[in-house]
């Protein structure tokens, strides 16, 4: 299972937040199950842990460039069938989706996900192919904090002193 209350201390120093505490977005559970029965599925478990843990952090840190959707926010939308769209692009030039055929079906019209399901990207300039962008969604996070990194509008480098501090410093 992902881990992601583990990057608050680090999300606390690049980007001079308040991270939550883990488990501690409100609402959180109450978003997803909402969201789950709108969508008639099960979502995956990467994305429910991310919610829970990092959910408070849209605007703040996931959100910086690019828009990764809320469980409120997350559709299908009838130019992309078959793919629930959970983020896309400041310019709206890509878009990334999970794909239903990663879920498994379990009867009375509900589907269930692996725990991370692969992340399925689009390119405007070439509508309706969908090309495999990360092999799980953890794994398309870390890609997007990276980025969200680079758009950041805080120094990330500060001077506080030599490092290591003198006192480790191994004379030859």
């Amino acid at each position: 299972m992902n881990n992601w209350h583990d990057l608050n201390e680090t999300l606390r120093s690049w980007f001079g937040v308040a991270a939550p505490q883990a488990g501690q977005v409100a609402g959180a559970d109450e978003d997803l199950a909402r969201a789950q029965a709108r969508l008639s599925l099960a979502l995956p478990a990467a994305y429910a842990c991310w919610w829970r843990e990092q959910g408070g952090l849209l605007t703040d840190v996931w959100n910086v460039q690019d828009t990764l959707r809320a469980p409120d926010a997350l559709r299908w939308e009838a130019d992309a069938p078959g793919k629930l769209v959970f983020a896309h692009e400041n310019q709206s030039v890509v878009r990334w989706a999970f794909d239903l055929a990663d879920w498994v079906d379990v009867g009375e019209g509900l589907a269930a996900a692996p725990t991370d399901l692969p992340v399925w990207v689009e390119d405007a300039e070439d509508a309706g192919s969908w090309r495999l962008e990360a092999e799980s969604f953890s794994d398309w996070l870390l890609q997007r904090l990276a980025l969200a990194v680079k758009f950041a509008d805080v120094p990330l480098w500060r001077g506080n002193g030599s490092w290591p501090p003198a006192a480790e410093l191994v004379q030859l």
